[in-house]
């Protein structure tokens, strides 16, 4: 059977020997506190935290069927996010708030609030293809009251 020894060397640092071989070490560490300075976000506003608060809000009235009441938040929402001119959370805002329109029955306003989420995020260059499914559904949807109209007039007239 054979046994193994291992012998770890011992490190005794002193404050000293830093300083002794020039500041080496000091540069080091004072170039990581400055990349991390430059890479933390910056701490939200009071107003970017009522945003997301009412965002947050929104989203779980919506959740729980509530949609009048979701509609009436984003639309607040959507108010803070053109105050602040924040491309995104404008393009956030008027797209959730545009399903809200759709499950209202209120097409025309869907459609309207997303094209100006479209908009918005085409300014802060981000992609976002569902809008483009909301806006197919608002346009069934509203083909689909449409022809249900005419044929209930229809039938009434003869």
């Amino acid at each position: 059977m054979m046994s193994f020894k291992f012998k770890v060397p011992s490190f005794k640092f002193r404050v000293s020997s830093f300083r002794s071989k020039g500041s080496g070490f000091l540069a080091v560490f004072l170039v990581a506190m400055l990349l991390n300075a430059c890479s933390s976000t910056k701490p939200a506003t009071p107003a970017q935290t009522e945003m997301s608060r009412v965002t947050t809000t929104a989203r779980m009235a919506y959740e729980q069927g509530s949609v009048s009441q979701a509609a009436r938040l984003y639309v607040r929402a959507l108010k803070m996010a053109r105050v602040q001119d924040d491309p995104v959370e404008m393009g956030n805002n008027a797209y959730n708030l545009a399903a809200c329109m759709i499950a209202l029955g209120k097409y025309d306003d869907a459609r309207n609030l997303l094209r100006e989420a479209k908009r918005e995020f085409e300014r802060a260059k981000r992609s976002a293809p569902s809008i483009f499914l909301l806006d197919a559904k608002a346009r069934a949807c509203r083909a689909r009251r449409t022809r249900l109209l005419r044929w209930r007039i229809k039938s009434l007239f003869f």
